[in-house]
Formats: structure tokens, sequence, C-alpha cells
């Protein structure tokens, strides 16, 4: 089949949204305005690693065209996160902070610039814990765990007809090759005391 046979590919196709896009006629979230429609802000943290003390919301929520603040303390404590090894994730954090950027409150208003206004009306009392701003630091500190769970781990090679795990040895692989009756060579990769042949892997015939 040539390539002037796809339908598609080697064949220049117009996007569908490019014209409107390059018109301004593309409407985005920012664009749209809707009915009795609430303005949302989040305050967030401007400390990288930081103990929440307290939240002071008085003077956030008693500011003329503010519907709602909320908090850590108004939703449930429910944990989450996109990896295995981060599972102690919050919409809202509740003890502490663990990032610059971390969201520590919610504010809904009539419009962006009073949300804006409650965000800043809001007293958040931190205290500054150590921040690990590399890998490097985070060696340096080891009882300092972001995320809490975080474990110390070090490289480690299991040996699959055995359980124990033995540290990878500092001499390099020795390699070797076999082919099947099938035409299909493999070739495998042992660990060994002896140094290997300076000529690298045999290649298999």
């Amino acid at each position: 089949m040539t390539k002037n046979a796809f339908a598609v590919i080697g064949r220049p196709l117009p996007k569908v949204d490019a014209w409107a896009k390059v018109v301004g006629e593309t409407k985005y979230a920012d664009d749209l305005f809707l009915p009795r429609m609430a303005y949302a802000k989040l305050l967030r943290s401007a400390h990288a690693h930081a103990r929440i003390r307290s939240i002071d919301t008085s003077r956030a929520r008693a500011l003329p065209g503010v519907l709602a603040v909320v908090t850590a303390a108004d939703l449930p404590r429910v944990k989450f996160g996109i990896l295995p090894v981060s599972q102690d994730e919050e919409a809202l954090c509740a003890e502490k902070v663990r990032m610059v950027g971390d969201p520590v409150a919610a504010v809904a208003a009539v419009d962006e610039e009073t949300a804006e206004q409650a965000c800043r009306l809001i007293e958040v009392d931190y205290e500054p814990l150590v921040a690990l701003m590399s890998i490097f630091d985070s060696l340096a500190h080891p009882e300092t765990r972001i995320p809490s769970t975080a474990t110390v781990r070090t490289s480690t090679r299991t040996s699959r007809s055995s359980s124990a795990t033995s540290t990878r040895p500092s001499t390099p692989p020795t390699w070797s090759a076999r082919t099947s009756s099938s035409s299909r060579a493999a070739i495998t990769c042992r660990w060994s005391s002896t140094p290997p042949s300076p000529t690298g892997p045999p290649t298999a015939s």
C-alpha cells in the first residue's frame, strides 16, 4: 500500500477548530457567563513546608458579597492520591502544607474581585518546617518525610529463584547468547565477580 492510499496519513488536513481559534470565536471556560454564577478562588500556601497552627476566616466571611468560605475543617477527612506512594493528599490542607501553592482555603463570592479580596483577609498561622529543595537536601535530612509515608530505600536486585535480595555487585555483568531451534536468539545477563571480556555482549547467530 502506497502513502497516497491512506485517507489521513501523508495528507494536509486542516484542524477542525483552527479557524475559530484564529478569528477569536472559540469559547473557553473564562468566556462563559451563566445566570447566578459564583466565582471561586483558592488561598494557597506561600511556604514550601510548614505546619498549619490555625486558620481564621472570620474577616473573609464578614466581607459583603462572600457566599462561602471553606477550609479542611468543613470537609470529610478523606485522603487520596494519583500514585500508590502518595495516598495522603487532601483537597484542602488540614495539618501542614508541603509545597508552595498547596491549597489551604476556598472562597466563593459574587464576583472575582470579591473572592480575591476575601482570600487576602484569611489569616493562616504557619510554623515553618525544614524545606527539602533538592534530592541532596532529602539525603541530608532523613528525619523529614515528604510525604509522611515516604521510606528510605536502597537499590537491590531480587533473584527469581529466591526471595532474598542482594545488593548489586560492583563488577559489570557477563553476557551469554544462545539460539533456539525456532531461530530465536536469546541473550542473558549474569552478575559475577569475574570481570567480563572487553568486547561486550556477543552477537547471536
